[in-house]
């Protein structure tokens, strides 16, 4: 196996020739020829002569296979000096351009800083020329506050720009000038002056508002408010003056206020209605001397289409309470009369509106609003309108009208804390004190009238005579206590009251029950006791109280008389048939507990009381619904009576049915089919409905 000779490295060659250094080129053929052995030294041997020989052949031919590397590598050496020229030329650019960006940037923040000093010269120069501006009075100022008219609005634009002057002044940085030291005294002059001239103007139009028929909210308005700037200008330089112009105008509101409250508190009181109760001792359980008969048909006597305890439309005043309050010259010009409570309101209202009106006017104005203020505002008028509310209140009987009063007054009071407005609270607060003793006062007089009522009933005799219509206690209970109930709905509701109206309630089921046992047939005590309860209803019903404990109570007390009244009319009317049932059903349950016994009743006498009644039931069925239309006033009463009337009768005729099955079925023949009753009472029925 043979190695195969690797070539010699040309490189190595080229060294070995010590021609590493020389610049090659190739050789042309007469080179080659003139390296003859016969040029190599002589005493060079044979074999080495052949080795060197070879060694040249071969040298030559590498170089020969070599020279296109050789060129291509001399000719790259060259391509990388041109690069690395381009380089170094570059990198010269590249720093160049480095250097111009710098010198740029440096240009750049040079001219910045140029610009910005030039900025700041420029307001130095106007903050400079403003201040000196400022510094400066000019003479148009000092004329016009010393002769212009301060009634102007450019008046109080120059004590604005007087005012702007004073604090420039006051800095502590000028003190120590020239200028402070000759002006100064210039400014303090002037402000003394306009302080001067402005407090003779305030006051003299504070001043207007005393004369007689002026309208105050005007002048408020279009004068006062108009020159804030006066005010807002002497209580920053003098407040000793602002304090006086502000007591001044508090003083003259109060003063003119006193007297359109007392002027129109006066006139109103003038009107007031007069209700019986006023001016007699009149409650709901007293009785008059003169009535001879406790059972009378006597009324209350109306005024102006209410009685003494009736509502009416007098719970109008509650639905609008805001509305606006009565006009003096038109109530008057109308010749109109108002119930107290409306006047409470009217009041009520226009006081809550001044208090409303000088607290949003002295915010305005004063830029302050305080309890103070507001405290000698109207001190003088709460007073006067607290001995009004007194001087109604101590005689008056109008239990009525003290609870709207009452409502009034609680109703007002949320608007003005709604409003955020507190300084009435004192007053509300005063004449609930006043107000509300007196009713519980009242309340407890007309229980205490009912139980004494009920005590005087006690001591009569029973009596025989037929007036069941409703009692004239019931008549004023029935408006007293619906009224009472009407009002309490307003508002928070107050146990007090409530408990007062159910003790009320209680003391007159006594009385309505001890007058009833004046009466000696248990059907006619029933049929009062009905009529009277009915009339307590109906008022409920007309005064929107059906949702009471006090309606609910009469209802079912209704409900139980009814069916004591049905029950004794048929006994009435059919008393052999009732007997004859309540016999037999009574044996019957006796047997069913273990007995044996028969009806007591014969043959003969059943068929006596069967036949009896298939002769006279239409007879006692026509009775009985005249009894009713003529006991029982209230048609719908009436009505309800009726059906209930039939409906027992229907009962008994089928539990006799029962009974004659059970014990005389022989005598089944001689009942009234229930068919025909049937048709009759439906026929009867129609004819009512």
């Amino acid at each position: 196996m043979t190695c195969q000779q690797t070539p010699p490295d040309p490189h190595t060659l080229w060294n070995a020739l010590g021609l590493s250094n020389l610049t090659h080129s190739p050789l042309s053929d007469d080179a080659l020829r003139s390296f003859s052995p016969e040029r190599l030294p002589t005493a060079a041997s044979e074999q080495t002569k052949d080795d060197y020989d070879h060694a040249v052949s071969r040298s030559l031919h590498a170089y020969e296979a070599e020279s296109e590397t050789i060129e291509s590598v001399i000719s790259t050496q060259s391509e990388l000096k041109r690069l690395q020229d381009a380089t170094d030329h570059f990198e010269r650019l590249a720093h160049s351009l480095h250097q111009v960006e710098t010198d740029a940037i440096e240009l750049q923040n040079q001219a910045k800083a140029h610009n910005a000093a030039a900025v700041a010269r420029n307001a130095a120069y106007q903050h400079l020329t403003a201040l000196l501006e400022e510094l400066v009075i000019p003479p148009s100022l000092i004329r016009h506050i010393v002769d212009g008219r301060v009634s102007e609005l450019e008046y109080g634009a120059c004590l604005t720009k007087l005012s702007k002057k004073v604090a420039l002044y006051d800095m502590g940085d000028l003190h120590s000038t020239p200028l402070h030291e000759e002006l100064a005294p210039v400014l303090q002059a002037l402000v003394h002056t306009a302080v001067a001239r402005t407090r003779t103007f305030l006051l003299e139009k504070i001043a207007l508002l005393k004369r007689p028929n002026t309208n105050v909210n005007i002048v408020k308005e279009n004068v006062l408010l108009k020159h804030r700037a006066l005010v807002e200008f002497i209580e920053m330089h003098h407040p000793h003056v602002f304090a006086e112009i502000k007591e001044g105008y508090v003083e003259t509101m109060s003063r003119t206020y006193y007297v359109l409250f007392r002027k129109y508190a006066d006139g109103l009181l003038t009107m007031k209605q007069l209700l019986p109760s006023e001016n007699a001792d009149t409650l709901v359980g007293s009785m008059a001397e003169e009535t001879t008969s406790l059972f009378s048909r006597h009324q209350p006597v109306p005024v102006g289409g209410v009685s003494q305890f009736a509502l009416g439309d007098r719970l109008e005043v509650l639905h609008d309470v805001e509305g606006p309050a009565i006009v003096l010259a038109t109530a008057v010009d109308n010749n109109q009369r108002f119930y107290y409570e409306q006047i409470h309101r009217s009041l009520g209202k226009m006081l809550s509106e001044a208090c409303a009106s000088e607290h949003i006017f002295c915010k305005a104005f004063f830029g302050e609003s305080n309890s103070r203020m507001f405290n000698t505002f109207f001190k003088r008028i709460i007073g006067f309108l607290l001995d009004a509310v007194k001087a109604h209140t101590e005689p008056t009987r109008d239990a009525v009208g003290v609870l709207l009063a009452l409502k009034v007054n609680e109703a007002q009071k949320r608007f003005m804390q709604e409003r955020s407005i507190m300084y009435l609270s004192d007053f509300f607060i005063q004449a609930d004190i006043i107000l509300k003793p007196k009713f519980k006062k009242l309340l407890d007089e007309n229980v205490a009238s009912v139980t004494r009522a009920s005590a005087t009933i006690a001591r009569q005799a029973q009596r025989r005579d037929i007036d069941t219509s409703p009692h004239i206690v019931t008549r004023r209970f029935a408006a007293f206590s619906s009224s009472m109930l009407a009002i309490s709905r307003f508002g928070t509701p107050d146990d007090s009251i409530l408990e007062g109206l159910r003790s009320l309630r209680n003391e007159y089921n006594g009385f309505l029950n001890t007058a009833s046992t004046l009466f000696a047939r248990p059907r006619i005590r029933c049929v009062f006791l009905i009529n009277n309860v009915d009339l307590v209803l109906s008022m409920f019903r007309r005064h929107g109280v059906l949702d009471t404990n006090d309606y609910k109570f009469f209802a079912e007390f209704q409900e139980v008389h009814s069916a004591a009244y049905v029950e004794h009319e048929v006994a009435d009317h059919f008393p052999d048939v009732v007997v004859f049932v309540r016999q037999c059903e009574t044996i019957r349950k006796n047997n069913a507990h273990g007995a044996n016994a028969r009806p007591s009743p014969s043959k003969d006498r059943v068929k006596s009381i069967l036949r009896q009644f298939a002769a006279n039931w239409r007879l006692g069925v026509q009775h009985m619904q005249g009894a009713v239309l003529r006991d029982f006033p209230n048609f719908d009463v009436g009505t309800e009576l009726t059906r209930g009337l039939f409906a027992k009768l229907l009962a008994y005729h089928k539990r006799c049915e029962n009974a004659v099955d059970t014990y005389y079925p022989q005598l089944k023949s001689e009942i009234v089919t229930g068919t025909e009753i049937v048709y009759e009472l439906r026929q009867r029925t129609k004819g009512t409905s």
